[in-house]
């Protein structure tokens, strides 16, 4: 039990400094954005109180934890609500060379405190459907996000896959570090790629 509180808070400590002294003080109020089933309003308002409540609350991808100021009015899905990120892709931009007709454009959107990353990703003249997608690291290529590849009818895909809080931080806060990546069966290590940006 010590071992699961340990790493809950571990794992918060990366989502925010006010948290983090909030713990060291031992005057655990930390105020989080609860998603609930409603559209009208999608979030509600908690102030977490317990090491219990908290871990509750951090296994709970859709909660905002910790939240700064009131709830947000509208829900982050992949068309709408939190901060945008886009992205152009095509062939030329990939490392090396990729498809040199592929096209796509993309977009992924979420905030600072949530357990989620959502994307729609739509691509055109390369072939499908796609074997993979993902948002990657630029200066490694590590893939850090795995995501739907789009498939043969539409060229599209989109979800909003669970992440770790600290990862959403560090792609809103750096877009330009990170790069989404579709793959193909005539190109593995990609087809098309982009570069995020606001």
């Amino acid at each position: 039990m010590k071992r699961a509180t340990l790493l809950a808070l571990l794992a918060l400590g990366a989502t925010g400094g006010a948290v983090q002294a909030a713990i060291h003080q031992g005057t655990l109020r930390i105020p989080v954005c609860q998603r609930t089933t409603s559209d009208a309003r999608p979030y509600v308002r908690v102030v977490v109180r317990t090491r219990a409540q908290l871990r509750a609350h951090l296994a709970r991808h859709a909660d905002i934890v910790p939240v700064q100021g009131a709830c947000p009015k509208v829900p982050v899905t992949p068309t709408r609500g939190g901060r945008e990120l886009t992205a152009n892709l095509s062939g030329a931009d990939e490392k090396p060379s990729g498809d040199p007709d592929g096209l796509g454009v993309a977009s992924v959107r979420s905030l600072p405190g949530l357990g989620q990353l959502c994307y729609q990703v739509t691509v055109s003249r390369i072939e499908l459907p796609a074997t993979a997608a993902r948002i990657q690291l630029v200066s490694t290529g590590k893939a850090v996000v795995p995501l739907r590849a789009p498939d043969a009818a539409t060229g599209v895909s989109s979800g909003c896959p669970n992440v770790s809080r600290t990862l959403v931080r560090a792609i809103l806060a750096r877009p330009p570090a990170y790069y989404l990546n579709v793959a193909t069966r005539d190109f593995p290590d990609g087809a098309i790629r982009g570069t995020l940006g606001r």
